[in-house]
């Protein structure tokens, strides 16, 4: 079989269901680039380092599609990051599974 390196994208109201995901493909054999699944914690709007915090995250996100070679999309509800994620996945000309509805993105 062969394996892939594999960006999962989703809400981050949804985190579990994307862990579920990835575990799976994890346990199948692949990689999880998408360190924010698995490492990235909730931050409080409210700590004064909020804003370095998030962009940081969000620079991780970028390297972590960039390492990709698949992005798995669970598109569950309206999300900026998700949108954003899958952009950068077009841009790469990445191949995208969808789970979900297209009803939440005018791109599906």
């Amino acid at each position: 079989m062969t394996s892939y390196r594999i960006f999962c994208a989703g809400p981050w109201l949804d985190r579990d269901q994307v862990q579920a995901i990835a575990t799976k493909l994890q346990a199948a054999g692949h990689t999880i680039t998408s360190q924010w699944v698995f490492e990235h914690p909730d931050l409080n709007p409210d700590h004064p380092d909020y804003l370095e915090l998030i962009r940081e995250q969000a620079r991780q996100d970028i390297e972590d599609i960039g390492k990709s070679q698949v992005v798995v999309y669970l598109n569950s509800r309206m999300s900026e990051g998700k949108a954003t994620e899958l952009g950068m996945a077009m841009m790469l000309v990445l191949p995208i599974l969808v789970i979900g509805k297209p009803a939440n993105n005018i791109y599906l």
